[in-house]
């Protein structure tokens, strides 16, 4: 989507992000990862202006959510969440910074 580290901090507070492809597993199961949080989206413009959107609402911290509501509304259970056929990119939130 063309996003790198720098502009993800630029906008957010996030402290890593993985883009993912297509059919990618997301969360796999029995996993308990310290993060949750998903985006989907097409492009940076479109990124960017929902994290400016969710940021005006409030901070977005440790454990925090920003993603695509129809994506989330429709997966029954992380366990095992796949990218869309768009891809997506997963936010990992942790207290230490991952460079």
């Amino acid at each position: 989507f063309g996003l790198t580290y720098t502009d993800v901090k630029r906008l957010v507070e996030f402290v890593n992000l993985v883009v993912l492809s297509p059919g990618d597993v997301v969360i796999t199961p029995k996993s308990s990862p310290s993060w949750f949080g998903l985006i989907c989206t097409g492009g940076l413009v479109e990124w960017r202006e929902k994290a400016r959107e969710k940021t005006k609402e409030k901070p977005i911290g440790i454990g925090g959510c920003v993603g695509s509501v129809e994506c989330l509304a429709n997966c029954p259970s992380m366990s095992g969440l796949k990218a869309d056929k768009e891809g997506c990119a997963l936010m990992v939130f942790t207290k230490e910074k991952i460079l």
